[in-house]
């Protein structure tokens, strides 16, 4: 299992890489309120990106061959390049 963290106003985003069930989740610093953003359509998200001005979480997904996007709580979900 191999996770990939990033900070922003007080929140931790993390990928999770486990092949039983793989996701995109989030928790405040001090690890209270942790959310699972992306659940679906993901197996191994990687290479995560915080876009603080417009408010978009992105990354790639090493086994699917696709980058996507969402907003902070995961909605609006697009496949950006697939």
């Amino acid at each position: 299992m191999l996770f990939r963290f990033h900070c922003l106003f007080r929140r931790v985003f993390w990928t999770n890489w486990n092949v039983k069930s793989p996701s995109i989740s989030s928790a405040f610093t001090d690890g209270s309120n942790v959310t699972k953003i992306i659940t679906t359509d993901i197996q191994m998200p990687n290479a995560l990106v915080l876009e603080s001005k417009t408010r978009k979480l992105y990354w790639g997904d090493a086994r699917l061959d696709k980058i996507e996007r969402c907003e902070y709580d995961g909605s609006g979900r697009l496949v950006r390049v697939s």
